[in-house]
């Protein structure tokens, strides 16, 4: 469950970030018009992942890997295939964090991520980005072969769970390429997409679940 619950909620401080209440650059302004706008036209995305979580506890990085299907409004299946499987399932009305190895599954309503104003639902929401977060431009150099560029979004309501998210997005389509999740405690979690398909046709079904015979079921209730 450590991957489960770790990419629900993540920390690491970004420095050259430009503070809030700064001006913002016509330059710094256009690109994230462009991301804003790219991010709304994305309706499903299929990729695979790999996921980087850092336990501010122990000192220890946790390495895993999977696919990911998401489909707006608040749809999304991450199947986690290593170190271990484990499925993450949000329908648009319940989140089910499955764990076949220990033939159970939890259930919580969508509500209650959404009631405690969690962001980490940000890929799969119905909202833009500007609507959620105060969004800067961090500078710095580019280490990749691929054109990108990196942003800071902040949420505008104070998270139970997340502080910031940083992205990472192409600069040849502005499309959302890597992000990290931050938390209260100094978690981060890290996750970069591989192989996207956006705007592909994905069933409704593709997001259902029935647990499997055999599997307790434990329902958190709604609040």
């Amino acid at each position: 469950m450590r991957q489960i619950v770790m990419a629900a909620a993540i920390v690491a401080a970004l420095c050259g970030a430009a503070r809030a209440g700064e001006a913002v650059s016509a330059s710094d302004a256009a690109l994230i018009d462009k991301v804003d706008a790219r991010f709304a036209e994305v309706t499903t995305l299929r990729a695979g992942f790999e996921q980087k979580i850092y336990d501010a506890a122990s000192g220890q990085t946790l390495a895993s890997r999977g696919a990911l299907a998401l489909k707006k409004p608040l749809r999304m299946l991450w199947e986690y295939k290593e170190p271990e499987a484990q499925t993450i399932i949000a329908d648009g009305i319940n989140i089910y964090f499955h764990i076949p190895a220990e033939r159970q599954v939890t259930v919580q309503p969508l509500i209650n991520a959404l009631n405690s104003r969690s962001p980490v639902l940000f890929l799969a929401g119905g909202k833009r980005l500007r609507e959620i977060f105060r969004i800067t431009v961090v500078p710095g150099p580019n280490d990749s072969k691929i054109p990108q560029a990196t942003l800071l979004l902040e949420p505008k309501e104070k998270s139970l769970t997340v502080t910031r998210i940083t992205i990472r997005v192409s600069t040849e389509d502005y499309t959302i390429i890597s992000f990290t999740l931050n938390d209260w405690t100094g978690n981060r979690s890290e996750v970069a997409f591989t192989d996207m398909t956006v705007n592909g046709p994905i069933a409704d079904k593709a997001f259902s679940f029935t647990p499997p015979k055999g599997t307790e079921v434990i329902e958190v209730p709604k609040y």
